[in-house]
């Protein structure tokens, strides 16, 4: 996943929803949205099956484990679920947490620069004197997610990030679409 540039959900002609999952590679997949949803519950009645003994604490972890899959995969409105936090990799290969507010302005030799994953095994700067639309789509959302709005001039900047995102996003979709057999047409 950590190939994933873009995903969008549009309906084909039966009016089915299908995910499209856009790689950094230029690689497109189309799933239905109910086969993941059929594919995950099969595996949890696979699971849970397994642990279908008369003994109580069996019991008692098949209802863990099934707790556990539903917030992992979004299938029911769990409260209890925590928020999605994306993970990168540090300069020692371990996984980390993204730090929302992090991102800070940074002139260097002149150019201002948004920098953001400082603690990551690569350096990730935005240019703010050029178009961010030059900007990669998997780096514009890292760098919004890590962009604080306390800050009167960060916040303008993720504002304009998140404009350029959903360009992005959206000439992404368009371009796929005239190209995709049975899938509508996108809205302006």
């Amino acid at each position: 996943m950590d190939k994933l540039d873009s995903v969008q959900l549009v309906k084909n002609d039966r009016g089915d929803n299908i995910l499209i999952y856009f790689m950094s590679d230029g690689t497109v997949f189309r799933v239905l949205e109910a086969d993941l949803y059929a594919k995950h519950w099969e595996e949890l009645r696979y699971v849970s099956h397994i642990f279908q003994v008369k003994n109580k604490s069996c019991q008692h972890i098949s209802n863990l484990l099934k707790d556990q899959i539903r917030r992992k995969m979004g299938i029911t409105g769990n409260k209890n679920a925590g928020p999605f936090i994306p993970k990168y990799l540090n300069h020692k290969g371990q996984l980390v947490e993204m730090k929302k507010n992090s991102a800070k302005i940074v002139t260097i030799a002149g150019i201002r620069t948004l920098a953001f994953n400082e603690e990551s095994d690569k350096a990730y700067n935005i240019r703010l004197d050029r178009d961010l639309k030059k900007n990669k789509i998997y780096d514009l959302r890292a760098a919004i997610y890590q962009t604080g709005v306390s800050d009167p001039e960060l916040r303008e900047i993720k504002r304009q990030m998140i404009t350029v995102l959903e360009e992005a996003e959206r000439e992404l979709l368009r371009g796929y679409l005239q190209t995709a057999n049975g899938v509508y047409a996108a809205k302006d």
